[in-house]
């Protein structure tokens, strides 16, 4: 009995034994253990794909290592002066960076903006004379090239120059529009006027004479009166009163007669000739005396002179009343000895 066990015990293990090596024998796998092999296959083929990809843009693609970004950092100091030392990049150091800025780099961008401020700098001395000082210029054109900097696409092709001059330019253009006029015109006024001014030089070059402003507006398809509405808006900038008259210490101000310094002379005439007119009114009815002081501002207490419709208000007449109690006065007035004492007095 007891050696029935034992070869029972013995025959009891072989299977277990085979089983152990068909688990650890893939090669010899029947079928029903290909499914739970599949998966296991995939997932390690989707993560080598993926880590790679990372790896080859941090040193391919992007070029720059964090070490590398440390040559740049002595070129840095000077930022915001317009004059920085950063040598110009290759149109491959700019698409590196770019890529690098993509991923949230600051030291990638900040190396970006300052090697450009020489472009900066050049395009700002085209808007000197605008009202707006240089280092002022300077700063809004660096805020533009800041603004190309987060929006260049490097995978367009083209060089980041091309593209931030568009932004340097806007910029600039927008803060001399804003703060370089004293008497600030709108925007697309501002336009309309460059557009004028731009067309004015064009013609005047083909017709070797000053175009007029009909000319002006026939080329450009603008009605006239806006054309020369604008032409007068080009005004030069009103000057501070607290400016040097020439090379000496005496300002402009100081040029200026006062406000209640009359000449002798002036007094003399105007006494004159108010007495003169005093004279003339007594020769006309009460009616044409009121609409004549009221029409022009005879009057002592008058504020301005009025209109035909005022004076109709004022008097209760109509409009049509009015003009002609003027007219009729008015020719009371040039005819006979008045008139001629009048002109007298207002020729000499």
């Amino acid at each position: 009995m007891l050696n029935l066990q034992n070869e029972h015990e013995g025959t009891t293990p072989l299977p277990e034994r085979t089983e152990e090596r068909t688990i650890t024998m893939p090669g010899i796998a029947t079928a029903p253990n290909v499914p739970p092999a599949t998966p296991v296959a995939s997932a390690p083929v989707v993560t080598a794909a993926a880590k790679p990809a990372v790896a080859d843009d941090d040193t391919e693609d992007f070029g720059y290592s964090d070490d590398d970004m440390q040559q740049f950092a002595p070129y840095l100091a000077d930022r915001g002066t317009g004059s920085s030392s950063l040598p110009l990049l290759t149109q491959e150091q700019e698409r590196r960076l770019a890529k690098r800025v993509e991923r949230g780099d600051k030291h990638a961008r900040e190396v970006l903006v300052n090697a450009n401020l020489r472009l900066v700098t050049s395009i700002a001395k085209k808007y000197q004379n605008r009202g707006i000082a240089m280092e002022d210029l300077i700063q809004e054109g660096t805020l533009g090239l800041i603004h190309a900097v987060d929006k260049y696409d490097w995978r367009r092709g083209f060089r980041f120059s091309t593209y931030a001059t568009h932004w340097i330019r806007q910029a600039l253009g927008r803060a001399v529009e804003n703060q370089g006029r004293t008497i600030r015109l709108p925007s697309h006024a501002i336009e309309s006027l460059g557009k004028i001014k731009r067309t004015r030089e064009m013609l005047a070059t083909r017709l070797n004479r000053v175009p007029t402003a009909q000319e002006i507006a026939r080329e450009i398809a603008m009605p006239v009166d806006k054309v020369e509405t604008l032409l007068e808006a080009e005004t030069p900038e009103p000057m501070s009163l607290d400016a040097p008259a020439g090379e000496s210490t005496t300002r402009l101000g100081d040029l200026l007669p006062a406000e209640d310094a009359t000449a002798p002379s002036a007094r003399v005439f105007r006494r004159a000739l108010r007495d003169e007119i005093g004279r003339a009114l007594r020769h006309l009815t009460p009616r044409e005396r009121e609409v004549l002081c009221l029409r022009y501002g005879l009057a002592e207490d008058a504020e301005a002179p009025m209109t035909l419709e005022q004076v109709g208000k004022a008097l209760h007449l109509s409009r049509e009343r009015a003009r002609q109690i003027e007219a009729g006065a008015l020719q009371k007035l040039r005819r006979g000895e008045v008139g001629g004492r009048l002109r007298e007095t207002v020729v000499s």
